[in-house]
């Protein structure tokens, strides 16, 4: 156990493994200043706790790796341990008995304004918090009631890639943006080692229905803001939360709005060995698809 009091606060921290912490590279140091900084949108003092955990969830034997082109078979060797963490903070002078989640929707595009300072920060977490406990003040909605899931992948076209000259320009500089140049510069090297170029990124969607009372949809990606009023839309705002950064993260799930203007949020995947921008048509078919859960799962 760790303790330590700042601001006229005691803190106890309670961490299940705080050497394995080390081991992995996770800072302590800078663990306990961001909770610090957490501290600051709360004026008044009061009592914490803080729970660390983590739990190796490393397979033992080879499995089959969800989405990326570039993984067709299943792995052959561990680089690096996967770990399940969470982390809770306990509030003793207020809602004792709440527990904090957060769910990421739909922000792919979006940021806070004004930004760039602590205080800036410091104000928009205590916007939250002000918005957390208004709501802990109303009436609210218990969900008792059984549990549908649905899952599937939809395979969403990539644009073509343009001709090996073009791509070599691109990676020498000649660009728009910073990264076209990132883009085509990994295209180029996936070509010189005879691998092929992706035509299409295996998106997993999914979603839980329970009952009649509530739905959430889980989209792959950093989809931008217009996935929301789309899907609100097709199904009906009523009851609905689209989340993001589900499954499976490669970059900006774009919309045809986002592809047609072009900027940040068009360049498609960026992370993992694959590679590609995205092709006009995806938006629908991610809507399409979260249409045909919604009625497998009983949508009302």
């Amino acid at each position: 156990m760790i303790r330590f009091r700042t601001l006229g606060m005691n803190w106890h921290i309670m961490p299940s493994s705080i050497s394995s912490m080390r081991e992995r590279g996770v800072s302590i140091r800078l663990m306990l200043i961001v909770i610090l900084a957490w501290t600051l949108t709360r004026p008044v003092a009061a009592e914490w706790q803080v729970g660390l955990a983590s739990v190796d969830i490393t397979p033992d034997k080879p499995v089959l790796m969800s989405g990326y082109g570039g993984r067709p078979d299943p792995h052959k060797s561990v680089n690096s341990r996967l770990y399940a963490k969470a982390l809770a903070i306990e509030d003793q002078s207020e809602y004792p008995d709440a527990i904090a989640m957060f769910m990421a929707g739909c922000g792919g595009d979006a940021n806070p304004y004004p930004r760039g300072s602590l205080e800036l920060a410091v104000e928009h977490g205590r916007t939250l918090g002000r918005e957390v406990c208004r709501l802990l003040e109303a009436k609210l909605t218990p969900v008792t009631c059984s549990l549908k899931t649905e899952f599937e992948y939809v395979e969403l076209p990539l644009a073509p890639q343009p001709s090996k000259e073009t791509l070599e320009a691109y990676a020498a500089g000649q660009v728009r943006q910073s990264w076209e140049r990132w883009s085509a510069a990994k295209t180029l090297n996936m070509m010189q080692q005879g691998q092929a170029v992706p035509t299409h990124w295996r998106a997993p969607i999914a979603l839980w229905q329970f009952g009649g009372k509530l739905t959430l949809v889980a989209l792959p990606g950093e989809p931008v803001a217009d996935y929301v009023p789309a899907i609100a839309e097709a199904l009906g705002p009523m009851n609905l939360w689209v989340a993001g950064y589900c499954n499976e993260v490669v970059g900006y799930l774009p919309t045809e709005k986002t592809l047609q203007e072009g900027g940040y949020e068009a360049r498609g995947i960026d992370t993992g060995p694959g590679v590609g921008h995205f092709a006009p048509g995806v938006e629908q078919m991610v809507v399409d698809s979260v249409k045909a859960l919604a009625t497998r799962a009983r949508r009302p």
